[in-house]
């Protein structure tokens, strides 16, 4: 298994600029961050970056303003509505 990586996993707003600090993704690969920022990103466009190298955006799968439960929505949310500093999962 690889090192794990911290990814960072940034909300767009509709424009497509940056609309918040950076929530971190800790994955060994590259696929494993896409996979993870997929899951976190259902209603928000996000990019994913290594370092200075970005990986790819991520499209909304769902409306905005689509109500989801979950710990990836509730970090995004905190992230967007509270402009809060980076979180990690527990």
């Amino acid at each position: 298994m690889s090192a794990l990586e911290p990814y960072s996993l940034y909300p767009l707003d509709a424009d497509g600029r940056i609309a918040g600090p950076p929530h971190v993704v800790e994955a060994g690969d590259d696929t494993e961050a896409m996979r993870i920022a997929t899951e976190l990103c259902q209603s928000v466009e996000c990019e994913l970056w290594l370092l200075d190298r970005m990986i790819g955006r991520v499209r909304p799968l769902l409306p905005e303003g689509a109500i989801v439960e979950g710990t990836g929505m509730t970090i995004l949310r905190s992230m967007l509505e509270q402009n809060a500093p980076a979180l990690k999962d527990e």
